[in-house]
């Protein structure tokens, strides 16, 4: 198959795994599971020791609960408005109907009925995957899906990543 002048998809967004993407995403930004627990653990001792000190002993007990009641709540609290935040950004109707994204050697352009966007490939600051889709990355960890099963029927995901990664890289050269 001869290289594609343009790539046409079409997906929704409510068929897009986002949490497992951003969490991957994220990754080079938000400190890792055992980090949290190693820095919480470390102040839980702490926190031990010094009632230990202070109260001769008999506090290690309280200092420990207090501190696991805490942050069992700030878990909780900070996993509530995640999910929030996660809700609220996948009911923006610009995601409730099918996108149409059109890629091409000029830039990526996405279209669905309520929102119409061009962004040319300068623009973008890299082209990377996830499993079952490429991610065109706005920022870091913001990104444009194209999911692997939305890509025109005979062109192979390794070969769309490949080209879009062309495309993207001629830009930057330019």
């Amino acid at each position: 198959m001869s290289e594609p002048a343009e790539i046409t998809c079409r997906h929704r967004w409510s068929d897009i795994d986002h949490r497992t993407i951003s969490k991957a995403l994220r990754r080079n930004y938000d400190p890792s599971d055992w980090l949290v627990f190693g820095v919480f653990a470390s102040g839980t001792l702490a926190a031990m020791l010094a009632g230990g000190l202070i109260f001769g002993g008999q506090s290690y007990l309280a200092a420990a609960i207090g501190f696991g009641i805490g942050l069992f709540a700030t878990s909780w609290f900070l996993r509530l408005r995640q999910k929030k935040m996660i809700a609220a950004v996948s009911s923006a109707p610009h995601r409730q109907d099918a996108t149409e994204t059109v890629l091409s050697p000029s830039g990526v352009k996405i279209t669905d009925l309520n929102y119409s966007a061009e962004l040319q490939w300068a623009g973008i600051v890299a082209i990377s995957e996830a499993p079952g889709v490429i991610l065109i990355q706005t920022s870091p960890i913001e990104y444009l899906p194209v999911p692997h099963g939305a890509l025109p029927e005979g062109l192979a995901p390794a070969k769309a990543l490949s080209l879009l990664r062309g495309w993207h890289q001629d830009a930057q050269s330019a």
